[in-house]
C-alpha cells in the first residue's frame, strides 16, 4: 500500500481517542508508536506524533485502499477490533503532539 503513495503518512496506530461530536461521528486523538513520512512510494523518516480532530465518516469515504491482513487495535473506541490496514485521500492532522 505504501508504494502507490507519492507524499503522505503512514499511521502505526491512534492513541488516546475521544468523541468530539457523537451524531457527526467526530474523534480527536494522536498517533503514536511510529509516525512515518512516505516519499516516493517509499517510507523516508520518522515524523513526531500528531494530533488530529477527523470525522470517521469523512475518512471513511475518502478511503483509496483497502489491505487484506487485519491487525488487533485495542484503543479505537470498543475494548478490540480486528480491522485492516486503510489507505485514506486525506485526513485532518491539527498539530503535533508533546509525547
Amino acid at each position: 500500500m505504501v508504494g502507490g503513495v507519492e507524499r503522505g503518512l503512514l499511521v502505526s496506530r491512534f492513541h488516546y481517542s475521544n468523541i468530539v461530536h457523537p451524531t457527526e461521528a467526530v474523534i480527536t486523538g494522536m498517533t503514536r508508536d511510529g509516525t512515518w513520512w512516505i516519499e516516493g512510494g517509499e517510507i523516508a523518516y520518522p515524523v513526531k506524533n500528531l494530533r488530529f480532530t477527523q470525522s470517521i465518516i469523512e475518512a471513511l469515504r475518502d478511503v483509496v485502499d483497502v489491505g487484506r491482513e487485519t491487525h488487533l487495535a485495542s484503543e479505537f473506541f470498543f475494548e478490540a477490533s480486528r480491522v485492516p490496514p486503510l489507505r485514506i485521500g486525506s485526513f485532518q492532522f491539527t498539530g503535533k503532539s508533546d509525547h
